[in-house]
């Protein structure tokens, strides 16, 4: 969703298959690209989406081993490069980091 200063728009369901978008992230880049980090309760994976301005990206498993994704938290540096941490829950309870 987004704000104009006065009211919020309708919300636009990115990923409905299965339950998935549990702690989820959101980072905006120089060129206003949208990118969203979340958890896949489904299938316990960390999932990555994009928006370039006009269309949402097919979501893509950035990590599948196991049970992760759980409390993403998404970065970009003054480079545009994508970073994001989160927990792997399973085996290890492991505090991880991925690069895109």
């Amino acid at each position: 969703m987004t704000y104009d200063g006065s009211s919020w728009s309708t919300p636009v369901s990115l990923d409905s298959a299965g339950y998935v978008g549990e702690y989820s992230s959101l980072a905006i880049d120089s060129n206003d690209n949208l990118h969203v980090t979340y958890y896949d309760g489904s299938y316990h994976n960390l999932e990555y989406m994009t928006y370039d301005g006009s269309s949402w990206s097919t979501p893509v498993s950035l990590d599948s081993t196991d049970d992760v994704g759980k409390d993403s938290s998404l970065a970009i540096d003054s480079n545009d490069n994508l970073h994001v941490t989160y927990l792997e829950e399973y085996p290890n309870q492991n505090l991880d980091v991925h690069d895109l």
